[in-house]
């Protein structure tokens, strides 16, 4: 039993992937390719028992002061999830040549107690900061589709007729342009001000991110009769899941009720593509309650993830380096 270095190629890694059950856009090796652009390096290793592949990861590993490692691995152990923290984080030590190293997986399935507890038999702790969210609503399908009217709020389904009549259209966007979508997130960001700091990527890690995840990504706009962008929605495609990846609607869009018709083509999108479940990506009721009262809307499940779990030797400088990670993914 051991890690080791994945040795083929990007195609044959996301085979593997699907094929030990991986949903997550963040097992991807277009996702690999795109985080490897940071101060991040990508490594792809598989875990054997008996010469058998049971389980992988994608580990995002930065280096500090030559002697300190981070791993992080934002689309958890695919396969069997439950392996030995112990064993993983040596795998780190070896593979970045550091006497010290701290390593963190983030589950995005929904809780159990038997799942928890079988983490904590292994050596894993369950972080006392969030990277991402612990909580998310999941679409399913309702008589085989996503974009199923009865599953929505009423006041949900007023605003998507409200928006639906007016004169504006909503599209795939086949060559989605970053500067266009980096000014409508800036616009929103300014709007939010008030409830809270907001992350904006910038216009190269855009490009970046729709060059790398094309072949996995949906893009919707939404243009008024002038062609001006109103509103935008993408959603990460992997096998029968998605993933909700983008959002922003400009100053007009939120008034003509833009949002809801942009996300209401996006699930008929998901539902022509053959796609039977879509994660929301994560709610905060408390910090960004309008995003919340959005999603909660749209009738999915509210689910709780598993979670955030990380192991650190020595064991001292786990809850140090777990509260600054979130700076560095």
């Amino acid at each position: 039993m051991s890690w080791s270095k994945f040795e083929g190629s990007d195609a044959e890694w996301d085979e593997l992937a699907l094929r030990l059950g991986s949903s997550s856009p963040f097992n991807s090796s277009a996702w690999g390719r795109h985080k490897g652009t940071s101060h991040w390096s990508t490594m792809k290793c598989i875990y054997r028992i008996n010469e058998q592949v049971v389980s992988a990861a994608q580990i995002f590993v930065t280096k500090r002061m030559r002697i300190f490692a981070i791993g992080w691995i934002p689309g958890g152990i695919i396969g069997s999830s439950v392996v030995s923290a112990d064993e993983l984080i040596s795998f780190v030590k070896s593979i970045s040549q550091s006497p010290i190293a701290y390593c963190r997986i983030a589950i995005h399935r929904p809780h159990t107690e038997n799942l928890t507890f079988d983490l904590s038999k292994r050596g894993w702790h369950h972080a006392h900061s969030f990277i991402g969210s612990r909580e998310t609503f999941v679409i399913r399908q309702i008589e085989g589709r996503l974009a199923h009217k009865t599953s929505l709020s009423s006041n949900w389904a007023r605003n998507l007729e409200r928006g639906l009549k007016r004169d504006n259209n909503s599209s795939i966007w086949s060559q989605p342009n970053p500067r266009e979508i980096h000014l409508i997130m800036s616009q929103m960001a300014e709007f939010k001000k008030a409830k809270g700091p907001s992350h904006i990527a910038s216009v190269q890690e855009l490009e970046n991110l729709l060059r790398e995840m094309r072949d996995d990504l949906i893009v919707i706009q939404t243009r008024n009769s002038d062609g001006s962008l109103l509103a935008i929605r993408a959603a990460f495609i992997i096998g029968g899941h998605a993933w909700d990846a983008l959002a922003a609607a400009t100053p007009d869009g939120r008034k003509n009720y833009s949002s809801y018709v942009c996300f209401w083509k996006l699930l008929e999108t998901l539902d022509d593509q053959g796609v039977n479940q879509f994660d929301l990506a994560g709610i905060d009721q408390e910090n960004n309650e309008g995003v919340f009262n959005f999603k909660k809307g749209l009738g999915g499940a509210r689910e709780t993830y598993v979670g955030e779990w990380d192991v650190a030797t020595p064991s001292v400088i786990r809850h140090i380096v777990g509260k600054a990670i979130s700076r560095l993914a």
